[in-house]
């Protein structure tokens, strides 16, 4: 069975929102290649994105958002911090690294960022995986760009500890 029909089969007994992104990957990509797909400032100094093949939550992600004089590269924790969110984050005990569409609005974690701060986070795959529980086989999409694609996200920013977590959401 080919990996397009097994898509289909998969999504014909679910529906499309129950598939979320749990891992990702990242070819390596210079900074002037990110610069010229992406129609984003420069930074100060070059940000070294390295290729990564398994990009897992938690993970420090690069993410485009909207800055002052155009778009910027920002890196990101890839797991959303709520601005509200105070305790140290070994204390945060829901998921907030993909945001469904149907919980947007309702969602305390999303609400805000969903209204006022978006961005991509750029990516060449992700992974799906397949068959039964306990056995399941993960197989790579990705598109036929070399440049890829990107995922639209949500970010948001918090002060933990006293320290500064700019994090994003898929």
């Amino acid at each position: 069975m080919t990996l397009m029909a097994l898509a289909f089969q998969r999504a014909r007994k679910r529906p499309i929102f129950a598939f979320m992104c749990g891992r990702f990957f990242r070819h390596g990509v210079s900074w002037e290649q990110y610069r010229d797909w992406l129609n984003i400032i420069e930074p100060e100094n070059d940000p070294g994105i390295p290729a990564r093949y398994n990009i897992a939550p938690t993970t420090p992600v690069p993410a485009v958002r909207a800055g002052e004089n155009g778009r910027v590269l920002s890196a990101m924790r890839w797991d959303l911090v709520p601005f509200w969110w105070n305790k140290p984050l070994k204390e945060k005990k829901f998921s907030s690294f993909n945001a469904r569409a149907e919980g947007l609005t309702s969602s305390n974690a999303f609400r805000e960022p969903f209204a006022k701060r978006r961005c991509l986070i750029p990516a060449h795959g992700f992974y799906e995986w397949v068959g039964p529980k306990g056995s399941k086989t993960p197989y790579a999409i990705t598109v036929d760009d070399q440049n890829g694609f990107c995922f639209a996200g949500l970010w948001d920013h918090a002060t933990v500890e006293g320290e500064d977590i700019i994090s994003c959401s898929l």
